[in-house]
């Protein structure tokens, strides 16, 4: 079963493409007409988002960017993954999704729904699917799940049981989705995700926020400018022009691709809003439990930075637990962190401890450097101890 929200439907644009959609009276931007500056298209959604959202400035950035791909993500090979991530239900959950409706082609808002229903909806539809899952209704299914992570990849198929007759088993689940929610979604879905944290609003008592009802004008208006922009990329790579930040790992610049691909073509000062918004987006720590195996190894190395020296167990566990506001202090059940515990944990990144026989010293139980500095370089996406390893290899 599928419950979900027909926002206003979109038509069909005649003339511009299977992709062009436009909501009925809106104007599509036609070839005789002079095309708005594309930083202008910024500003503007920059200014409407804001007038109906309480969201950081690179928050709205990445909305918008977001929002562009939608209109073209077909032509991408990853279509990130948008996690609207919000611990407090307070949050602008629901908000932000109807606000994302009014700006990205066909919206679907679902807050309810099994993976076959989105399928059947996938297949009569091109839908940008909007997962409401304030009622943790969505994340819990781990049909959901796994359709929500192979729905990123443009050639994605999804198997489901043969129905009778002559009709394939494989349905194609390749769409752009946006998920609000208070869970932390699994590995899987992080993968190729975008998330952007939510917090409830602060309003003040003399301060009103606009209603969320049907699209204003302007945001009709923006998103056939949208859809008009992409098509006038249609004919281009829409690809980045130049290389993604170098903060970026391998994966994330996968991820960041599609946005950075619109920001380039929108021009210097769209380049540099991405920028900002993917140094604080590209690495979702948040989501992360204080004491999980990766929040470790980045405490880890930032007690032993990238020095090529062995590392005694009972040292890091000393250092570990020094400051008593150290979540490792209590980290197993109400007790602080031992040379076991750690091994444990570090294990997860075939990190394994060893007996160590340094020279003209007595031998210790604990990791070696390039052991520490692969587990960094790999799991951490450090560029530092990347070098280091590759200058010791060399």
């Amino acid at each position: 079963m599928t419950t979900h929200t027909h926002l206003p439907r979109p038509v069909p644009c005649h003339g511009a493409g299977p992709a062009s959609f436009r909501q009925p009276g809106e104007r599509h931007a036609s070839a005789a007409e002079t095309p708005p500056e594309p930083w202008a298209l910024v500003l503007r959604a920059r200014a409407l988002i804001a007038r109906h959202l309480a969201a950081a400035p690179a928050a709205i950035d990445t909305l918008i960017f977001w929002c562009l791909h939608t209109h073209a993500h077909h032509n991408f090979e990853v279509s990130p993954r948008l996690i609207l991530h919000g611990r407090d239900a307070r949050a602008d959950h629901a908000r932000t999704l109807r606000v994302l409706g009014w700006l990205t082609p066909n919206p679907r808002l679902i807050a309810r729904a099994t993976s076959f229903g989105v399928l059947d909806l996938l297949a009569h539809e091109r839908a940008t699917l909007l997962f409401d899952d304030a009622a943790n209704a969505i994340l819990a299914r781990r049909d959901l799940r796994a359709l929500i992570a192979a729905g990123a990849r443009r050639d994605a198929m999804f198997l489901r049981p043969r129905a009778g007759g002559k009709q394939s088993p494989f349905r194609a689940c390749a769409a752009p989705l946006a998920l609000a929610t208070c869970r932390t979604p699994p590995d899987d879905i992080l993968a190729h995700a975008i998330v952007v944290p939510l917090t409830p609003a602060l309003l003040r008592d003399d301060a009103e926020r606009a209603a969320i009802t049907d699209p204003p004008h302007e945001a009709r208006a923006l998103r056939a400018e949208f859809q008009a922009f992409t098509d006038r990329l249609a004919n281009k790579q829409l690809a980045p022009a130049a290389p993604l930040p170098t903060f970026l790992s391998s994966a994330a610049r996968e991820t960041w691709a599609p946005l950075f691909a619109f920001a380039q073509a929108m021009g210097t000062e769209a380049e540099a809003a991405m920028r900002a918004a993917a140094s604080q987006f590209a690495s979702p720590e948040h989501l992360e439990p204080p004491t999980s195996p990766r929040a470790l190894l980045r405490d880890i190395r930032r007690l032993v930075g990238v020095d090529e020296q062995p590392v005694s167990s009972t040292a890091l566990v000393e250092e570990l637990t020094r400051d008593p506001d150290s979540p490792w202090v209590a980290c197993d059940r109400g007790n602080r962190l031992t040379p076991r515990g750690l091994a444990q944990r570090l294990a997860h990144f075939d990190v394994r401890p060893q007996v160590i026989f340094p020279a003209n010293a007595p031998a210790f139980r604990g990791y070696k450097a390039e052991a520490l500095l692969t587990a960094f370089a790999r799991y951490l996406d450090d560029p530092v101890a990347l070098a280091v390893l590759q200058h010791g290899q060399g």
